[in-house]
Formats: C-alpha cells, structure tokens, sequence
C-alpha cells in the first residue's frame, strides 16, 4: 500500500471516529438535557425573578413620575405579573384593586407564583413601598422552549448520522461491494471481469491485488491449458503403445501354450515308455506337475489381458487355504532341494478362509519364493499356519546367518532387492514382497518381516471374515 493511500485511509478513518464521537456525545448531552428538565424550568423561573425584580427598581428611579409609571406599565406588559407601588401620601402604581400588602399575600395563590415579596426603593428623597407577585413561566411557554431545543438536537443528530451512513457507504460498502463481486469473478472463472478500483483503502487495494492476481492466473491457466493438450496427447501416444503392447504380449503369452503342450505331450510319452524306476517317476510327477501349472498360469494370464473388468477375476470364495499350500511346497520342492533347505510345514489339516483364489496363490508363492531365493543354502525353511477365531496367522521361517545384509524398514519397498554372493539369482525382481503387503492390507491384514534366533521371518495376518462374509 502506497504511503498517500495509508494517509488517505488514515483521514477518512479518523474522521469516521470524530462523527461517531461527536454523535454520542450529543446524545449524551440531550438525555442529560431530558433528565435535567425540572432544574431547567426552576433556574428560568429564577431567572425570571431576577430580571423583572431588577426591571422594577430600575422603572421606580426614573427621571420623574410620569416616566416611571410609563416604566412600570411596560414592565408589566412584559410579563406575567402583579405589582402594587405605593408613595408616602397616596397610591403610585396598582395592578390589583387592593393595596392592603397583607390582604395582597392572603389572596396570592402560591402555587402559581414563583415569587412573592414586599421591598422598598428610595428615589428622589421619595420611598416607595413595593409588593411583587410574579407568575411562573407557563408549561406550554417552557414546552416550545424544550421542544425547539429538542428538535435542533435531533436535527443535529440526523446530519450526523447522514454524513456517517454517507462515509461508511462510500469507504466501506462500495469498496466490500466491488471485493464481493471481484470474488465472484473468481469463483466463475471470469478474471477478465475484475475490477481494480481506485486504492482508497485496503478493500480497493485488496480488488487491486486480486486483480493482479487474476492476471498472473490467467496466464498459469493459459500455460496449464497448453501443459494440458500437451499432457493428452502424450497419453493418448501412451495408449496407443499400450494397445499395441497388450496386443503383443496376448500373442507371446498365447505362443506359449504350443511349447506347453508339446512338452506335456512329451512327458505323457516320457512317463510311457520310462522303467518302474521310483526316482524317475517322482521326477515325471515332478515335471507333469509343473507343466499343469504352468498351463494354468498362462491361462490365468489371458484372462487378465483380456478381460477389461479386473473385479470379476478376484471373486472372494471359500477355499481351503492349507491345499493351495501344499500344492505351492510341490511346486518349489525341485528349487528347494537343489538348494538343501530342508522345509516343514506346520498346519491344521485344513483351513478355510473366504478370499480370491489368484490373490492367495500369489501371497503363498511369494512367501515361499523368498526363502526359496534368500535363504541360506543347507539350511531350513519353516511354514507355519495357525488360526484363531478373527483371523489366520501364517508364519515363514527360513535360516539367514548375516540378517544385516536386509533392511527390513526398506524390505517391502517395490523394486528392492538383497543381492549378496550367497544370493546371486537370476529370477528375483524386488515386486515378491511388495506385492504380499498390497494385497494383505487389501483385505485389513498386516505384514511384518524381522529378523529372529539364526534367520528370518515373515509374517502375515489375515481376517478370516472378508467384506462381511465369515468364513
């Protein structure tokens, strides 16, 4: 804000208290005023008193006799009164019929006086004796004197109240006015409408720093907008290589199922015509094994590709959680014996659980395939399944003689990987773990992953009521 704006402000502010003080004191005067009146009418009266007591000995020491009694009948004319003057030899002056001063007070009616007395003024070696009965001002006379005072107060007040409605108005309202209405612009998105408006105050320079404001908007809007087009352009180009690599992927993945087949083909011949030798047939077992998952994989795949709605792939069933195990163990038994890590499984003959099949066979096979990968050579890999009445508990255990080559507060992180010369594989890709915590906390469970006596172990919590259904 400029210095002559603050100086400006700072005048029509201040002139806005002096109104408004100078209001109030005015109606403090006039309600004192109101409350005063009965001493106000007793000082007139008094007043009064004085002036005409005051009128009358001055009209008694005039030049002669003829010029006071012309004094005196100007006096009385003047106000409202009774005066009765009397000289050593005779009667001077006379309002009243009777000059008998005692019979006078006798008759005076001293509520409607507001002085009654008997004095003497000596003039021209001359005393004259004086009674004064003077009338108290009339209510009606008292009423238009109170009421004109009135009337000019309140005359007062409305010029006061005028000028400060006019300088609100002027200083306040119309800037708050053109402030809403810049608001407004705003809120619609219309800048070019704001109005800056003279710096009078700090609501115009509040418009002038909104439409400053608006300005700059206008021009990141206008650069969001070119970011924008930019922005769908590269995605609809990002689609398009989508598309195309769906498509590409749909084939390879499709091209698999011709080697599957034959190979499985080639097993059933294998298994014909091999002898009754127990190590071979485990070995064909083995193989028949993996090349049904392995079909059932790819298929699982296609379905993925080709299926738009993800949801109806991951259908919650109930499902005997310790078979997939089982099922899972065969799989890696070839990956594990290779390496000398003797397994157990620790489970119930059966569990039952309601969750998708798919998602529970990819938190199974990632559990195992991390003790498959990491795990020490020779060593062991323990499985445990345990329930309780709200949830399954399933633990892994495999040994790690040097833990510290983890970091487990980064061991769920995507894309991280534990590479050590013990662990040189070729097949881990820093998702297996990531990918068992999005889907745990998917249904409400939890994971964790620690170190524990001479290895590690993972473990994770399930709810055993999924979406409201109980297992």
């Amino acid at each position: 804000m400029s210095g002559s704006s603050k100086q400006t402000q700072f005048r029509w502010r201040n002139l806005i208290y002096i109104i408004g003080a100078l209001y109030i004191v005015v109606v403090a005067i006039l309600v004192f005023a109101i409350y005063q009146i009965p001493y106000f009418y007793d000082e007139l009266n008094r007043a009064q008193v004085d002036e005409i007591v005051s009128e009358v000995q001055s009209s008694l020491t005039s030049a002669d006799a003829d010029s006071r009694i012309t004094a005196l009948e100007q006096v009385v004319a003047a106000h409202s009164m009774d005066v009765v003057v009397l000289a050593p030899t005779n009667t001077f002056f006379a309002t009243k019929p009777e000059t008998n001063f005692a019979y006078l007070r006798e008759m005076a009616e001293t509520d409607m006086l507001s002085y009654q007395g008997a004095f003497t003024v000596t003039a021209d070696n001359t005393e004259y004796q004086v009674w004064l009965a003077i009338y108290k001002v009339t209510p009606q006379t008292f009423f238009v004197i109170i009421m004109s005072l009135i009337g000019a107060a309140i005359i007062l007040l409305c010029g006061l109240m005028a000028a400060l409605i006019f300088l609100m108005f002027r200083k306040l309202i119309q800037p708050l006015r053109r402030l809403r209405s810049n608001i407004m612009s705003l809120r619609e998105y219309r800048l070019a409408q704001i109005q800056a408006g003279e710096a009078r105050n700090e609501y115009d320079v509040l418009s002038r720093e909104l439409g400053a404001f608006s300005g700059d908007l206008q021009v990141k809007i206008d650069s969001i907008n070119k970011q924008y087009t930019k922005l769908e352009r590269n995605l609809e180009a990002q689609r398009e290589k989508s598309v195309v690599k769906t498509r590409l992927v749909n084939a390879l993945v499709h091209d698999l199922k011709t080697p599957l087949n034959v190979n499985m083909l080639q097993t059933d011949l294998l298994k014909q015509h091999a002898n009754a030798d127990d190590e071979q047939m485990e070995i064909i077992a083995e193989l028949t094994l993996s090349n049904n998952r392995l079909r059932d994989d790819v298929n699982q795949i296609l379905q993925v590709i080709n299926n738009d709605n993800v949801d109806s792939l991951l259908v919650h069933e109930r499902i005997d959680i310790v078979a997939i195990v089982k099922d899972t163990l065969r799989l890696f038994e070839p990956l594990l014996r290779e390496r000398g890590i003797a397994y157990y499984l620790d489970a119930p003959g059966e569990v039952f659980m309601v969750i998708s099949d798919i998602e529970f066979r990819q938190i199974i096979h990632n559990l195992i395939s991390n003790a498959t990968q990491y795990g020490d050579r020779n060593g062991v890999f323990e499985l445990t399944i345990d329930e309780s009445d709200a949830e399954i508990i399933i633990e892994a255990y495999n040994d790690k003689a040097d833990a510290s080559e983890i970091d487990f507060d980064r061991a769920f992180d995507l894309f991280y990987r534990v590479d050590t010369k013990d662990t040189q594989n070729e097949f881990g890709s820093g998702i297996g773990l990531y990918t068992v915590q999005a889907m745990v906390e998917a249904y409400q469970g939890r994971v964790s992953f620690a170190a524990q006596d001479e290895g590690v172990v993972l473990k994770v919590w399930l709810p055993k009521q999924v979406g409201g259904t109980d297992a």
